[in-house]
């Protein structure tokens, strides 16, 4: 199965947007999909182009957007915006909702280092959005208005404090750390989650 049209990441993929194509045993991409039925209806877990081919990686069974994650929030996990003091500081405003980010803090707690907190190693954006509110993916144009001022992350209690504190304090740097399918970030989320949970085993 081919893309025939532009498909951004979240999409619901119609049946207009691909078609099955002939090809070789021996051309095939791993993870191919062959078969119609398996794409209809299902979601675009990464943006796709005009010719890609529909791999297993770049589809979900729901939806994966920004929007998503605001309305599942339970209390456990908490959206928080980062303001981006100058345009490097979030990598030259390619942020995209979904990207794995890690968190970098010049002169951490005063100390003078420039460090990676370990709670703020691989966290998730949300959205990137500009001085308006605008999502930066959904903006045309590139004059100062459109330029992304904020970030918005998944994060837990801890890393909520974590940046809140930045944001006041210090400075914050975003350095990406990956673009990609849903199953390989979610890799990174988990180390991430290990990471946060104190060892009790020798407690």
């Amino acid at each position: 199965i081919r893309a025939v049209s532009e498909i951004k990441s979240g999409d619901e993929i119609t049946k207009d947007m691909v078609k099955e194509v002939n090809m070789t045993v021996a051309n095939q991409p791993d993870n191919i999909i062959s078969d119609l039925k398996s794409v209809i209806g299902k979601y675009a877990a990464m943006d796709m182009t005009n010719g890609d081919y529909v791999l297993e990686n770049k589809i979900s069974d729901t939806p994966y957007v920004e929007n998503t994650y605001f309305a599942g929030l339970d209390g456990n996990m908490r959206a928080i915006s980062v303001t981006l003091k100058s345009f490097a500081l979030g990598v030259s405003g390619k942020l995209k909702s979904g990207d794995i980010v890690s968190v970098i803090a010049p002169d951490y707690m005063e100390t003078g280092m420039t460090v990676i907190p370990p709670e703020l190693q691989y966290m998730e954006v949300i959205a990137s959005t500009t001085k308006s509110g605008t999502d930066v993916e959904d903006v045309t144009g590139e004059d100062e208005d459109n330029l992304p001022s904020s970030v918005t992350l998944l994060a837990d209690e801890k890393q909520s404090r974590i940046l809140a504190e930045l944001e006041k304090n210090g400075t914050i740097h975003l350095s990406l750390v990956y673009r990609g399918d849903r199953a390989t970030a979610e890799k990174f989320l988990m180390a991430q989650k290990d990471l946060n949970t104190p060892n009790t085993e020798n407690a």
